[in-house]
């Protein structure tokens, strides 16, 4: 492993142990964000899980090449890329661009997802905090609300990642929705 923190894989192998019909969050620095959502990659490939990845921070490129850097597979990984930088022509069936302020295409493109995989599917947010900043909190809020209702309907799981230090009452709304929270 390249980039990714060892301790941090170990540590969430442990933590995230209840991974079906599971909704944790995980609040980290910035400065841990990239070995944080790496860890969460390899441990959720290790279970065998369909990933729904929702990036709002790193564009598909960028993460594919961390992924391969990582040996994390990519077989099992969707990515919706929100980050606003559309990809020229890429063949990848396994990513769809979104615009991080239309959370009601997004919601009902991961509802579709969902629906399709059901129990077999994470649906993985790598920032809060940045969704959070990028739309007006009622809507947020909202949005989240509504997902972590349809990822528990149909027996899903989803692990959220905030910064910590950043944003203030975004992440206090959405700890109540949550079976664990982790703060690494």
């Amino acid at each position: 492993m390249d980039v990714m923190n060892k301790k941090i894989v170990v540590r969430l192998e442990k933590e995230l142990s209840l991974v079906e019909d599971f909704v944790g969050l995980i609040r980290t620095s910035s400065e841990k964000a990239l070995d944080v959502q790496l860890a969460v990659l390899r441990v959720l490939t290790q279970k065998n899980k369909n990933i729904l990845f929702v990036s709002t921070t790193r564009p598909y490129s960028n993460i594919f090449t961390l992924l391969k850097k990582n040996n994390i597979p990519t077989n099992k990984i969707t990515i919706f890329d929100t980050t606003g930088k559309r990809e020229p022509e890429t063949n990848e069936e396994h990513v769809s661009y979104f615009d991080i302020e239309a959370l009601t295409n997004l919601s009902i493109e991961i509802n579709t997802y969902i629906t399709v995989n059901n129990s077999d599917t994470v649906i993985f947010f790598d920032s809060l905090t940045t969704l959070f900043i990028n739309n007006k909190q009622d809507v947020f809020l909202k949005f989240i609300h509504f997902l972590l209702t349809k990822i528990r309907i149909n027996k899903s799981s989803s692990i959220l990642i905030s910064f910590e230090k950043e944003g203030t009452g975004d992440i206090q709304d959405i700890m109540q929705l949550c079976d664990k929270i982790v703060i690494i």
